[in-house]
């Protein structure tokens, strides 16, 4: 009997890919650059700077129509960039892109391309006055129609009050570089009055003591902790402290300031910084443990590894006596002991840098960029009277009340991150 073989189908398909899941229009590396060129609100403070420019107009995803298309190739640094004209409106420029010149062997190229870099000096003399020096004429010649299905967009603008129209075909990265380069020192016209406006909120650091995390967790509201702040502080001048106005661990504006009942004087001129984690302390050179962290007393200075027996033995016994034998014995009950497993370490030990911030005033950039030293600023509530925050890395966890225990100041915990046992 013969037998046909069957071809089983699986019943599992492939995996489409993400194309097929997502049908997303596709962008190029170019597509993106140039994107962000023709987006930028600072192309128009960019083209002022040509005085018989007008009318700018920049058009992607469309293909423009020329009754004698031309390839103009224009050279920088060695990189090049393709823009097609009409040459139909360059009629100099059309005798010399003519095709029956194409066949007349590199002295005619040359020649042709003299003529048209003679003919458009006053494009690489505008690109020169934008500040895109360098630019030189490398080719131009008549092109097929077919050409024009590369265009990337189409550029529509009035020169001296004639209209215009051309299409970027393509360029080089160091083109679309050079062109962002130049944005990038431009600034639109209105930006300084509007982002003047936007404020900042601002915070001042009292204090910075490192607490373990066994601590912070076992923290409740009604709990004190002293000595995380001035003991000073709405009796008389505190500082110098650090003013901060911006996002937490972010490039901020940052300034050292006194702070004396509800007015923060600047001490120095304020300038951008990093908001460090680490404790700040006036005065304490790198590496020295902040002010009523555990290092500061002595007993706390001592190794924390626990004392070895057998070391302390011979250390307390006079100088010559016999060992211990039954000692001797449980050491080599204990060499032969199977080794035993290390117990896991504790979190709780782990010590975070604790900072005690007050929020203080928010102030418009400029605002911000008008202090100097000796600026005083007066603050909605005295210091001493105003609600605290407990922030560790950036992130708030807990807040309290300033309060005086006999002679020290600490924070009172009204809230502690975790409290209904999520943390």
């Amino acid at each position: 009997m013969n037998t046909e073989p069957i071809e089983l189908e699986s019943d599992i398909a492939e995996p489409s890919g993400i194309d097929a899941a997502l049908p997303l229009p596709a962008c190029s590396a170019f597509d993106a650059a140039l994107a962000r060129l023709l987006a930028d609100a600072r192309l128009a403070a960019w083209l002022a700077r040509f005085p018989a420019l007008s009318g700018w107009r920049a058009v992607t995803g469309e293909r423009p129509r020329f009754e004698r298309p031309g390839v103009l190739e224009l050279r920088r640094g060695g990189a090049s960039a393709r823009v097609a004209i009409d040459l139909a409106a360059f009629p100099a420029l059309d005798v010399v892109a003519a095709r029956a010149l194409d066949a007349q062997g590199d002295a005619s190229f040359s020649l042709r391309t003299a003529l048209a870099s003679t003919l458009l000096a006053p494009l690489v003399a505008a690109f020169a006055a934008a500040g895109l020096d360098g630019v030189t004429i490398g080719a131009l010649h008549a092109a097929h129609p077919a050409a024009l299905d590369a265009t990337r967009c189409v550029l529509s603008f009035a020169l001296d009050g004639a209209p215009m129209r051309c299409a970027l075909l393509d360029a080089q990265t160091p083109w679309l570089d050079a062109l962002a380069t130049r944005l990038r020192s431009e600034r639109p016209r209105d930006a300084a009055t509007r982002f003047a406006r936007v404020r900042l909120a601002g915070r001042v650091r009292l204090g910075t003591r490192s607490l373990p995390l066994a601590v912070l967790r076992s923290l409740r509201p009604g709990d004190v902790l002293l000595d995380i702040a001035p003991a000073a502080l709405g009796a008389a001048r505190v500082g110098p402290l650090h003013a901060w106005w911006g996002a937490r661990r972010a490039t901020q504006w940052h300034a050292t300031v006194l702070i004396e009942g509800n007015t923060m004087t600047m001490t120095d001129m304020p300038d951008t910084a990093d908001d460090l984690d680490e404790p700040i302390v006036a005065g304490d050179p790198p590496g020295r443990p902040p002010a009523g962290s555990p290092g500061d007393s002595p007993a706390d200075s001592r190794g924390d590894s626990p004392a070895d027996p057998l070391a302390d033995s011979l250390a307390d016994s006079p100088a010559g006596s016999p060992a211990d034998p039954q000692a001797d014995s449980s050491l080599d009950s204990s060499s032969d002991a199977p080794c035993c497993a290390p117990e896991p370490a504790d979190l709780g030990d782990v010590e975070l840098p604790v900072h005690v911030e007050l929020d203080t005033l928010s102030l418009s950039i400029a605002e911000l960029a008008a202090l100097r030293p000796g600026y005083v600023l007066e603050l909605p509530l005295a210091a001493r009277d105003a609600p605290v925050r407990l922030v560790a890395y950036g992130q708030t966890i807990g807040g309290g009340r300033l309060v005086a225990v006999g002679a020290h100041l600490g924070v009172r915990i009204d809230r502690m991150a975790g409290d209904d046992g999520s943390v």
